[in-house]
């Protein structure tokens, strides 16, 4: 999953942590064959590696990501089409 850290990207991976200088919008636009989805203003996720989620949350990777009222019909799309 990506955390925006106000000009700094934490991009957590299932063997490490990066930390790159990026807005998350374009890292997201130059990754988009990862299936990243926006879930809060400072959070995206992996659709593939989704776990669960709720009206507040999202679990991937065993770490429960806010998740924004506003994104909840782009991840129920997003999970119906990865289907």
């Amino acid at each position: 999953y990506l955390e925006s850290d106000h000009v700094y990207l934490n991009i957590f991976t299932p063997h490490r942590k990066y930390i790159i200088r990026c807005k998350m919008d374009d890292f997201i636009a130059d990754h988009a064959h990862l299936n990243l989805l926006r879930v809060h203003r400072s959070y995206a996720v992996n659709i593939p590696h989704l776990e669960s989620f709720s009206d507040v949350f999202v679990k991937v990777a065993g770490k429960e990501v806010p998740m924004h009222s506003n994104y909840r019909h782009q991840i129920i799309e997003a999970i119906r089409l990865m289907k």
